[in-house]
């Protein structure tokens, strides 16, 4: 069967969620796939999961590195990929059965250099009711902006399917552990003609207390300003008057970085003395009006002073173990 999708999995320590996510593609209606299973030195029973599909399906390759995080997994599944058409899934998520079918449909039927669909952050199946509405089609400038704007899509890569050709030689960088995927798609789009989105509720992101982006706060977690502010230096570079949309983003990075210290009791005097220069230049009203209600409260309490950002923090923190 020749392989017209591969689609890249980086794996560390997933059991508990690793059977659901390969299933998920297993059974996918499209079946020219491979499902390249990185696992980046896991630990736990994930190595025998991914062995055991391997061993079911042709289709799926497990593939072993030393640990060196979910940018190299990545980059080490580009270099093994057969595929004219790449896909990625976290190994705590899973898709629709159709989620490929989709996909390909849409970047084919298009001639579209990138295909983009919607999430569901549940384990529920989605309401097909709100599926569908007109294709979408961006340039790669102005997937760009959409991307930063964070409406109809994104900076994940998770719910895209890319042209291998238009990836080529580019690669993740390793050396950021937050962000990394939007910082990659940065490049990604700035190479494409044309990007499609239609909203179709096929892959289903799950909260997963022990991630990278909601685990406890590590010293990693700090390039995500890493990865903000070489954004923005592009963005000045190749598209200087929508340099707004960056400086949201680098905002938004900073707000979280900023949770992140706060909830574990690390956000300094001197790490908030850091942070609050960039809110107090680029929160304009240009960057304010990309940022939902939701976001300009949380901004406003962050603005407040660093003891009520600790409080506000603290509450919500405790707010959110009692809901679960």
């Amino acid at each position: 069967m020749e392989t017209k999708i591969s689609i890249i999995v980086p794996i560390y320590n997933a059991e508990k969620y690793l059977e659901k996510c390969l299933v998920s593609l297993k059974n996918q209606t499209f079946r020219e796939i491979e499902v390249l299973m990185i696992d980046d030195g896991s630990t736990d029973s994930s190595p025998e999961i991914c062995k055991s599909f391997a061993e079911k399906d042709p289709r799926f390759v497990h593939i072993r590195q030393d640990n060196a995080g979910v940018s190299a997994a990545r980059n080490k599944g580009l270099e093994a990929a057969h595929g004219g058409y790449i896909g990625f899934c976290d190994s705590d998520d899973f898709a629709e059965p159709d989620m490929y079918e989709d996909l390909y449909r849409l970047v084919t039927e298009n001639g579209a250099d990138v295909a983009v669909v919607s999430s569901v952050q549940s384990e529920d199946p989605p309401d097909r009711s709100l599926d569908g509405g007109a294709v979408q089609a961006f340039s790669g400038r102005e997937a760009i902006r959409v991307m930063h704007h964070g409406e109809l899509f994104q900076g994940q890569l998770w719910n895209k399917l890319v042209r291998r050709d238009v990836i080529g030689d580019l690669r993740l960088d390793p050396s950021v552990a937050i962000f990394e995927d939007m910082l990659f798609l940065w490049d990604l789009f700035a190479r494409c003609e044309k990007v499609v989105y239609q909203r179709l509720q096929r892959y289903h992101y799950i909260y997963n207390p022990d991630s990278a982006l909601y685990g406890s706060f590590r010293e990693s977690f700090r390039s995500v300003r890493t990865a903000s502010i070489k954004m923005l230096e592009k963005m000045e570079e190749c598209f200087p008057s929508d340099r707004h949309y960056a400086e949201k983003t680098l905002l938004l990075g900073d707000y979280v970085l900023a949770e992140k210290l706060a909830a574990t009791g690390r956000l300094t005097k001197e790490e908030y003395a850091a942070l609050r220069p960039d809110f107090d230049r680029l929160y304009t009203d240009d960057v304010k009006a990309l940022f939902s209600d939701y976001h300009k409260k949380k901004i406003g309490m962050l603005l407040r002073g660093r003891t009520v950002f600790q409080l506000y923090t603290s509450l919500r923190k405790l707010y959110r173990r009692i809901r679960r």
